[in-house]
């Protein structure tokens, strides 16, 4: 068989198809090009899905004239110069790939001028041909036009979707790069109508001008640093979940990454917070190191590897678990009002910037933006968040009900310390000089505090509780085994076996005996004794379900366990309790810093307003 060499047509085109798989694909390798230009302010336009054309202007250092035919050659890059520098990459771009790539299967029009240059210079290229380049008036930075992508690659252009599916792949991208560059000014249209146009103050705005003030108003700071490492963005509250993923935005180094590790690493972090089936809105930017990470893994770049893959786990993890276990949790029973701007010039153009009026197809960043964003953090964004405050006396009664510690995942910092303190003593609040007014339906108990009626969940409450105690007890190894009349033997593969003998210590800690018993087999002789009845076999079937994954522990299995039997063990909807009880209950809120969710997200306490009371009433209106 002979071997031939492929033209440059062909392997162009070939090559052209691992990066850009679709018009969100020129989209990304655009905008990341005028990140990496240095621009401030960034414009997106698309028409007919991106197929038609996309349109990247920026403000950004631009290209010089004699570099410009260079920058659309293969493997022609700035951003790196020796093999050294792939271990380091801070760039979003480094192959050289993306805008060889982009004019081999589209026809382009390039406009670009450098700070050193009185003039731009223009270049058109058509199916990786250069065309003609010349002089034109043009401000610094750099604009690029694809027009007819794939129109020389017929075979791909039939693979694409309608044009409303792929434009919406890239508004969901924009999305991301806006979230990923909160400090860009970003304006996105989509046949000539504004979908966003951001001013570049930080993530908090991003995600407000994306999501909406719903959501805004739910977020919780993500503020955590260990080890030189960082995460850094919002989540919402455990309350506020989503039914699927596309919620969730990561971010390594300011890159868009899609990485499973950190996404089960914020979903075990919300173990015991969040109900079955829902999953967190967030967006995390975790900055480490740069030879830490390997961005070079896939062409898209979408892809990384971490060096010490655990320790970013443990890292995402305990930023989650730590926001969310400092947030209060009381849920209101009154519908949000939308607060309603007054009328002014400035407020008005602000919201018109913001929604879809503006139909110019040019970049335009007015002067009076600065003002504008002012305007939008100081009256729009600002959450201003008032304590609730609720609590009653310290009774100590012999019942059912124990007093509990709260749980610490690990040594805390004293800035960390007085966070927690500061929850704690809004807790106590919440439960301060409180009146029983009652229990309704032998399941909700009544709570007069202040000018609010506190409905408090029974069941959800105890069981919330005793999570946490059994959890507690069972990590500082404080609760006691029980040994079993006969040991459960447990026959593995090799991969199995080396995972648990890895995790022996952890297991045994636990209060699971697990001692090797042989080749590939090990022995179990107690479990602790709050799990006693749990089924062997479909337990270590879930702790070896995938175990050429590091992130599968049996802790994960454990808390599980824990939950199942704390919802047994707590007060059931419908038992009748004495005043004494009830007392004691509400007090370990107060004392022990509980989260006021249940294991499975449900509230634990919802709140209504005398304000809300009197207008069921038309008292007011």
């Amino acid at each position: 068989m002979a071997i031939n060499l492929l033209p440059s047509e062909i392997y162009n085109k070939i090559s052209a198809g691992e990066v850009v798989e679709r018009p969100a694909s020129v989209v990304k390798e655009l905008v990341e090009n005028s990140i990496d230009g240095g621009a401030t302010r960034i414009s997106v336009e698309v028409f007919g899905g991106g197929i038609e054309k996309i349109i990247v202007s920026d403000n950004g250092c631009g290209i010089s004239p004699d570099d410009l035919e260079k920058a659309f050659m293969p493997h022609a890059t700035s951003k790196i110069s020796k093999e050294e520098d792939l271990f380091t990459i801070a760039s979003l771009g480094f192959r050289g790939e993306a805008l060889a790539s982009i004019s081999a299967v589209s026809k382009v029009e390039v406009f670009s001028k450098t700070e050193d240059n009185d003039f731009g210079t223009k270049l058109k290229i058509e199916g990786g041909n250069f065309g003609e380049k010349h002089e034109i008036g043009f401000e610094n930075g750099t604009r690029i036009v694809v027009s007819n992508l794939f129109y020389n690659t017929p075979a791909r252009l039939k693979f694409l979707k309608k044009p409303k599916s792929e434009e919406g792949e890239i508004t969901s991208l924009i999305a991301k790069m806006i979230m990923a560059n909160p400090q860009i000014s970003f304006r996105y249209c989509a046949d000539d109508k504004v979908v966003y146009n951001t001013f570049g103050n930080g993530l908090a705005e991003a995600m407000y001008i994306i999501y909406g003030k719903e959501t805004y108003d739910n977020l919780l700071e993500v503020n955590y640093e260990r080890e030189g490492i960082s995460v850094f963005g919002y989540i919402a509250r455990p309350t506020f979940c989503k039914p699927n993923r596309t919620y969730q935005t990561i971010f390594v180094n300011g890159r868009i990454v899609s990485n499973y590790m950190i996404s089960a690493a914020v979903q075990d972090a919300l173990e015991g917070y969040i109900m079955k089936g829902k999953f967190p809105l967030f967006a995390l930017n975790l900055t480490l190191p740069y030879d830490g990470v390997d961005v070079n893994v896939h062409p898209s770049k979408q892809e990384v590897k971490f060096e010490f893959p655990n320790k970013i786990y443990s890292i995402v993890n305990n930023a989650i678990f730590k926001t969310v276990a400092n947030a209060n949790y009381v849920q209101k029973a009154e519908e949000k009002e939308e607060i309603i701007p007054e009328k002014s010039e400035e407020k008005d153009l602000l919201f018109r910037i913001i929604s879809d009026s503006n139909k110019s197809s040019e970049i335009e960043f007015k002067s009076s933006d600065n003002l504008l964003s002012k305007i939008f953090y100081e009256k729009y964004l600002k959450n201003e968040k008032k304590e609730n405050n609720n609590s009653e006396n310290d009774e100590k009664i012999e019942n059912k009900f124990e007093n509990f510690k709260f749980e610490e995942v690990e040594i805390k910092s004293e800035k960390e310390k007085k966070v927690e303190e500061a929850v704690q003593n809004k807790i106590e609040k919440i439960f301060e000089n409180y009146k029983l007014i009652g229990v309704a339906f032998e399941t909700y108990i009544l709570v007069e505090k202040d000018n609010n009626i506190l409905i408090i969940d029974q069941h959800a409450a105890h069981e919330r509780q005793l999570f946490d105690k059994f959890k507690t007890e069972i990590e500082q190894s404080e609760i006691p085994s029980q040994q079993l009349l006969v040991p459960y033997i447990l026959s593995t593969n090799q991969k199995e076996a080396e995972f648990l003998e890895e995790n022996i210590k952890l297991l045994t800690d636990f209060g699971i005996e697990i001692s090797q018993f042989g080749d590939n087999t090990f022995k179990v002789s107690a479990v602790p004794a709050i799990l006693a009845e749990m089924n062997l076999k479909v337990f270590f079937d879930g702790v070896l379900d995938d175990v050429s994954s590091y992130l599968k522990k049996p802790i994960d299995l454990i808390k599980k366990k824990i939950a199942t039997t704390a919802c047994r063990a707590a007060v059931k909807a419908g038992e009748r309790l004495s005043e004494g009880e009830i007392s004691v209950l509400i007090r370990n809120f107060r004392e022990n810093g509980n989260v006021l969710l249940c294991p499975h997200g449900r509230p634990v306490i919802v709140s209504v307003s005398k304000t809300e009371i009197e207008k069921w009433f038309k008292r007011i209106v």
